[in-house]
């Protein structure tokens, strides 16, 4: 996975991927070592996801 991306790369990248499974999403954040500068190619992609009809936060 590419470790420098711009913004409009990530949103290009994200979105439809949030957009597929969290129809409802309100925001996104991109969190991490991405958003530090410090990713390496084996880094995850760590990703915030705001649904204005969730209840209670959860990790996935």
């Amino acid at each position: 996975m590419k470790t420098k991306w711009t913004r409009m790369e990530w949103c290009d990248w994200i979105m439809p991927l949030v957009a597929s499974r969290y129809p409802n999403h309100c925001a996104v954040l991109l969190a991490g070592s991405h958003t530090r500068g410090q990713a390496t190619a084996q880094s995850d992609v760590d990703v915030i996801i705001f649904e204005a009809s969730r209840g209670q936060a959860y990790r996935e």
